[in-house]
């Protein structure tokens, strides 16, 4: 408490009531009515009770501020952790990358094709274009194989809903999951493991999390399986290139490699 030495203050007794924070958040809540004006938009109608409209007013403002600065941090939140499992997928294709051009150059040294025909780069175009699509379903199944890992791995932070863009459904049951993983951070913040609300929670992610376990191992199987079909054709497409010396097939197996890696490291 700070005296306002500003105006006077007149003698005499003074009597203070201090309410725990509690009490007076649960005042507050009760004084606050929200409601839906209509359920077609994402509008909120806030209304507040108070004998002192200016205190009310200020009241308000903050809550709205604060909505807001949460919203913010829940989206940061789950960026963040979306940014680490790019960063960390991103290290390990960038090793990956690196090895396959490295080995491209040295076989290149070996076999001497440093200069391939013109015959043999416009097939190793049009094997890449018809590739694409099977190049397209490895990376899919590449990150529906990392994010399987990653939640097995017993993670409690939120998981990166935004990697599985082609995929609604999952990426539904996801956020349902981290809005979830959101709400428990804030509430242990004041709440012991023992408080209801958190073992509530704590058993609600333990079945969403059964239940996003199974979705992502039927997605991953099923993109495994397109990936298998795909690679069969290109492997199919591979057999116009039989007649070819044994040295430019093998270069276009690993430029294939490349090809898969670069589309990851893109992609991330």
């Amino acid at each position: 408490f700070e005296k306002n030495t500003s105006q006077a203050t007149p003698d005499g007794e003074w009597s203070l009531e201090v309410q725990k924070p509690s009490q007076t958040v649960e005042n507050y809540r009760q004084a606050i009515t929200p409601s839906i004006p209509n359920k077609n938009t994402s509008i909120i109608t806030l209304e507040m009770k108070s004998p002192n409209p200016s205190r009310g007013k200020m009241v308000m403002n903050k809550l709205i501020d604060t909505y807001i600065r949460e919203g913010v941090k829940d989206n940061n939140s789950i960026n963040d952790s979306t940014l680490f499992f790019i960063n960390d997928r991103l290290r390990n294709v960038e090793g990956e990358l690196q090895d396959v051009e490295v080995a491209i150059q040295n076989f290149k040294q070996k076999n001497d094709l440093t200069n391939i025909d013109d015959q043999v780069k416009l097939l190793l175009d049009v094997y890449k274009e018809n590739s694409q699509k099977s190049l397209d379903a490895e990376v899919q199944l590449n990150v529906i194989t990392s994010l399987e890992n990653h939640l097995r791995s017993g993670n409690t932070h939120v998981i990166p809903a935004s990697l599985l863009t082609q995929d609604a459904s999952l990426s539904g049951i996801i956020n349902q999951y981290n809005l979830l993983v959101v709400q428990k951070e804030k509430l242990a913040k004041s709440a012991t493991p023992e408080n209801p609300l958190v073992k509530s929670l704590n058993s609600q992610l333990s079945s969403l999390r059964n239940e996003l376990l199974g979705s992502i191992s039927t997605t991953r199987r099923s993109y495994a399986t397109v990936a298998g079909q795909l690679r069969s054709e290109a492997n199919q497409n591979l057999s116009k290139i039989r007649q070819m010396p044994r040295q430019e097939r093998q270069f276009l197996d690993i430029s294939r490699q490349q090809a898969i890696k670069q589309e990851l490291y893109l992609f991330l």
